[in-house]
């Protein structure tokens, strides 16, 4: 699966002293970016255009990309092998716009819009080494999202990936590698799989296959695909249904993907609908969940 970098826009929020700080913080910004791309990682993601950002008075990126005192090859990385994309918001799928629009995200209790689509996009956020704070390789991410049907507010946290040295990128090797080697989610997937009844049949992906709002159909799978990365984001238990949980997608009907944990990192999911049939879809969730628990007994059975 493809990963992009996402530039953090408030780790630079004025520009430094001088052009000798400038030219070392961008220094430092490209080594991060290089080894990246050696990883697979080709795509920089930035708020604004990158070129016209201030990194000292009177000293730009634009003007740092021209200037002799810069190493050339890093010039020539961000000439010929960085894909830049401007805005943050450029190319992506309409539920990203979506989510975004509904959410507010916070990062060291600052708005951190930009922080905020990394974590939508599964993105890895890198930032300007200005400041001790951003020398981590995680960032907490406080996220506000108002629920587009009942407009109730969900307030959590979550983690993403990040790096200001190249030390950090060398610590998240694995995961990139990872995340770039994963097959997409399907409906039996073997580290995320969907409940199937006797027949051999998948209520949930019987459900998806019937979906007509393409957009949600978008978000869900890539939603299912960062649950199956092991990052549940916005989910709660449903009460009164022994076991059934849902996770929440914030998107047109509002949807819902119900599912079961089976053990301490491993789920099944169950079935699916929106809020307008929910309680239906509680009640069919809840059948298959005990269902599955029957199925099972009977395998492990002598």
């Amino acid at each position: 699966m493809p990963v992009e970098i996402v530039l953090n826009d408030i780790s630079l929020p004025t520009p430094v002293k001088d052009k000798g700080t400038a030219i070392c913080l961008m220094s430092e910004l490209i080594g991060v970016l290089s080894t990246a791309w050696t990883y697979g990682i080709k795509t920089l993601r930035t708020q604004d255009n990158f070129y016209d950002l201030l990194l000292a008075d009177n000293y730009r990126v634009a003007s740092w990309l021209n200037d002799n005192r810069v190493e050339r090859e890093e010039q020539s990385f961000m000439r010929r092998q960085l894909d830049i994309k401007t805005p943050l918001l450029a190319d992506l799928a309409t539920n990203i716009y979506d989510e975004d629009a509904l959410s507010e995200f916070r990062c060291q209790g600052v708005v951190a819009r930009a922080i905020g689509i990394a974590y939508l996009i599964d993105a890895l956020a890198v930032s300007f080494l200005s400041d001790a704070k951003w020398d981590v390789d995680t960032l907490d991410i406080g996220i506000e999202s108002l629920e587009e049907v009942s407009e109730e507010l969900n307030v959590r946290t979550e983690s993403i990936i990040h790096a200001s040295r190249r030390d950090h990128i060398l610590k998240h090797k694995p995961e990139i590698q990872n995340r770039l080697n994963s097959e997409p989610w399907h409906p039996k997937d073997d580290i995320l799989p969907c409940y199937f009844n006797e027949n051999g049949i998948s209520p949930l992906s019987e459900w998806l296959d019937s979906l007509r709002d393409l957009p949600a159909k978008k978000a869900i799978y890539t939603r299912l695909q960062q649950v199956k990365r092991g990052s549940l984001g916005d989910w709660k238990v449903i009460e009164g249904y022994e076991g059934i949980k849902e996770l929440r997608i914030h998107i047109n009907a509002g949807y819902r993907i119900y599912f079961g944990q089976v053990s301490k990192d491993r789920y099944l999911l169950l079935y699916g609908g929106n809020k307008s049939t929910q309680e239906d879809d509680i009640k069919m969730a809840s059948e298959c969940w005990i269902n599955s628990r029957e199925i099972q007994k009977i395998r492990n059975s002598p």
